[in-house]
């Protein structure tokens, strides 16, 4: 007697519904992670552009951060302040450093945490 019984090859409608589910998870996690990394690019740029100023040196505290504040307005970072930056004095060299949490929710109360501390050189 001959078996006329197909072998199935492939993948499943289910098999292929749980693929298509797994990518789009991940592709939502990616567009979730990804801006506030191009925004840290955003702010460390203007961290260093404001420590390449000339006069920053001689700058205070305050009219620093009103700098960085009005710097991130204009790439629309609302999230970091000029209150994040501290401004210190070593050696006669005069450092800023900036330092941020992003929270990005993701599902119910799960987030993600993204912590950033960067410190320039004022030149």
């Amino acid at each position: 007697m001959k078996s006329d019984s197909k072998k199935n090859k492939g993948i499943s409608i289910l098999g292929m519904l749980i693929t298509i589910v797994i990518i789009c998870f991940g592709v939502m996690l990616l567009i979730d992670v990804v801006p506030p990394y191009m925004q840290h690019s955003a702010i460390q740029e203007a961290l260093k552009d404001i420590a390449k100023d000339a006069n920053a040196s001689q700058m205070s505290k305050a009219k620093l951060r009103d700098k960085l504040e009005r710097r991130l307005q204009v790439e629309s970072i609302n999230y970091v302040h000029g209150d994040n930056l501290e401004v210190e004095k070593k050696e006669g060299k005069t450092y800023l450093s900036l330092k941020y949490e992003r929270r990005i929710p993701v599902v119910a109360n799960v987030d993600f945490v993204f912590k950033f501390n960067d410190q320039v050189v004022v030149e």
